[in-house]
C-alpha cells in the first residue's frame, strides 16, 4: 500500500485523499462472518502483523492496481529490449515491451531476423525476468508454472505477403524472488494459451475459444429452460 499511495500522488490525487485513504486502512478493524453469524473476533493492521493489500472486495482496488502496474510498465518499456512495430509506408513506428490487462501480462521481445534464434531468447528471458523482478519489487509475484512463451518468426514471400513458419524454442529459465530457478518450456505457434481469459495461438484458428464460448453459452442456456422464465420476468 506505501506503493500504491507514492503512485496515487504521482498521477495528482491530492495528499490529503491518500492520507484518508492510507489511515483507514491502517486503522481499520475487520469482523469476520460466518454464515449468517458475525464472530466476536476481529482483526486489524499491526506492525507485527501487517495487513499489505487493500482487503478483499474492496471497490478501489482496480484503480490502486491500475496505477501500480502503469507505473511497472513505465519502469519495463524504459529497461527492456521490448519490439518495434512499423506501418507498411513506415511513416508510423511503435515500441512496445509489454502489454497486460490486471494480472494478464505478455512480454514482447524481437530484432533482426538476421540473429541467432539464442540471441532472441536470451533478450526474452531477460524482459521477463525483469518483469518478475519489478512485480516482486511492488509486493507482488509472478505464477511461474502458469508462464509460457511462443517464438514467432516470419519468412516474406516475393510478393511481400508474410508467412508465419515454427521455429523451435528452447526452454529459458527465470529466477524467483529467492534466486531459484524455474524452467519456462516454449510452446508451438499453433498451441493454444490462455490470456485474459481468451485461449488463442499466433498461428492456430479460433476453434477452441469458440468452443469454450459454446461451452458456456449452452449452460446459460440451460439455466433459463430450467428456471422457466417468462418474457415479463427478464
Amino acid at each position: 500500500m506505501p506503493i500504491a499511495s507514492l503512485a496515487g500522488r504521482s498521477f495528482g490525487i491530492h495528499r490529503n485523499v491518500i492520507f484518508v485513504h492510507a489511515t483507514t486502512l491502517e486503522e481499520a478493524e475487520f469482523d469476520l462472518k460466518i454464515s449468517n453469524k458475525v464472530t466476536d473476533k476481529a482483526y486489524k493492521h499491526c506492525i507485527k502483523f501487517p495487513i499489505h493489500g487493500t482487503g478483499q472486495g474492496s471497490e478501489n482496488s482496480p484503480m490502486i492496481w491500475c496505477f501500480i502496474s502503469s507505473k511497472l510498465f513505465d519502469c519495463h518499456q524504459k529497461n527492456a529490449h521490448g519490439l518495434l512495430f512499423a506501418s507498411p509506408t513506415g511513416d508510423i513506428i511503435i515500441r512496445m515491451s509489454i502489454i497486460g490487462f490486471v494480472d494478464d501480462s505478455t512480454c514482447m521481445a524481437g530484432g533482426d531476423p538476421n540473429q541467432p534464434v539464442k540471441i532472441l531468447l536470451s533478450m526474452m528471458q531477460a524482459d521477463a525476468q525483469l518483469w518478475s523482478d519489478l512485480l516482486w519489487c511492488s509486493g507482488g509475484k509472478l505464477e511461474l508454472p502458469k508462464c509460457g512463451y511462443h517464438v514467432i518468426y516470419y519468412d516474406f514471400e516475393n510478393n511481400g505477403i508474410p508467412k508465419m513458419r515454427h521455429r523451435q524454442g528452447l526452454p529459458i529459465t527465470l529466477n524467483d524472488a529467492h534466486g531459484a530457478p524455474n524452467p519456462v518450456t516454449p510452446k508451438n505457434i499453433f498451441q493454444q494459451r490462455k490470456n485474459v481469459g481468451h485461449f488463442k495461438a499466433p498461428a492456430g484458428t479460433s476453434v477452441t475459444q469458440y468452443e469454450e464460448i459454446m461451452k458456456k453459452v449452452r449452460s446459460i442456456s440451460n439455466a433459463i429452460v430450467r428456471i422457466r422464465v417468462t418474457r415479463d420476468k427478464t
